[in-house]
């Protein structure tokens, strides 16, 4: 993204984004992005720039106009936009900033690998380190399981 590219989407987010920390069902928090607006083709031409997101229709009443939201909703891609674009934010934003940071913080925790028992920054219920770890752990499970199966 150039610079005229990220200082307008730091406008579009000062005046009609958001960025919350949705509570998740094991407790912990996600980041999510959002900008709101009324037109859709202001939404698709950030999203096309950024490379990244969805576009939603908002329930709205048959009276009001039909608006659309734009939402990064991955962990990883959240932050890299914030990253991109907090220092074209005024510090109102800063601060909402570093609170959704916080309450998402929470959601790493130190723990060892099951399989090789390194430590590492685990994410919500994870409990091994790598994917190769991970599949070996299944593969491990799935053996001793025939075992017993064989063994009754």
């Amino acid at each position: 993204m150039t610079k005229s590219e990220i200082a307008y989407l730091a406008g579009m987010f000062e005046g009609e984004g958001c960025l919350h920390a949705q509570k998740q069902r094991n407790g912990t928090f996600s980041p999510q992005f959002s900008i709101a607006s009324g037109d859709l083709d202001i939404l698709e031409q950030i999203r096309d720039v950024v490379g990244l997101g969805y576009i939603y229709t908002l329930k709205q009443r048959p009276q009001h106009r039909v608006q659309y939201q734009f939402r990064i909703h991955k962990w990883d891609d959240v932050w890299k936009i914030v990253k991109l674009i907090e220092p074209w934010l005024g510090s109102r934003r800063c601060e909402q900033i570093e609170n959704v940071r916080d309450l998402c913080r929470q959601r790493e925790t130190e723990r060892t690998c099951r399989v090789c028992d390194e430590n590492f920054m685990a994410i919500g219920k994870q409990y091994e380190c790598s994917e190769r770890c991970k599949k070996e752990y299944w593969r491990q499970w799935q053996r001793n399981w025939h075992l017993e199966r064989k063994a009754k």
